[in-house]
């Protein structure tokens, strides 16, 4: 959670960091986080979290109201939801580079999904026949 109130404070205008580090701790904290988020920038505060490594070294991140707003604004935008779904088809494309796998089904409908270590994440399908 440090690593994404860091992130959401760079200036960086792409959202995928930020989603990419969200993703892999799954929808209900994602929920928590656009919670956390919101209440700051709705109270008008900020939140100061430090702590020590074991080495010893110290660590601060602030969660001010705009590094708040700018996190709300990204898991706005980038809603995640969580279901499975059974395809039958074969596999098309598998991309261990981009993290991607594509699956073409019996119905030549193709659906798309990034991956996460032994997870299927932000899938998208679409119902156009391939070529």
């Amino acid at each position: 959670m440090l690593r994404i109130v860091t992130l959401a404070a760079t200036d960086d205008p792409d959202d995928g960091p930020i989603v990419d580090a969200v993703l892999p701790l799954g929808s209900r904290s994602f929920k928590h986080l656009k919670d956390l988020a919101g209440a700051i920038v709705d109270e008008q505060m900020s939140a100061s979290i430090e702590w020590t490594t074991v080495g010893g070294e110290p660590h601060e991140a602030v969660l001010s109201r705009r590094v708040a707003q700018r996190l709300d604004d990204v898991l706005q935008r980038n809603r995640i939801s969580e279901h499975s779904t059974q395809i039958t088809g074969h596999l098309g494309t598998v991309s261990d580079i981009r993290n991607r796998v594509e699956i073409v089904s019996d119905l030549d409908a193709q659906a798309s999904a990034r991956t996460w270590p032994r997870k299927l994440l932000r899938t998208s399908a679409s119902t156009t026949p391939t070529a």
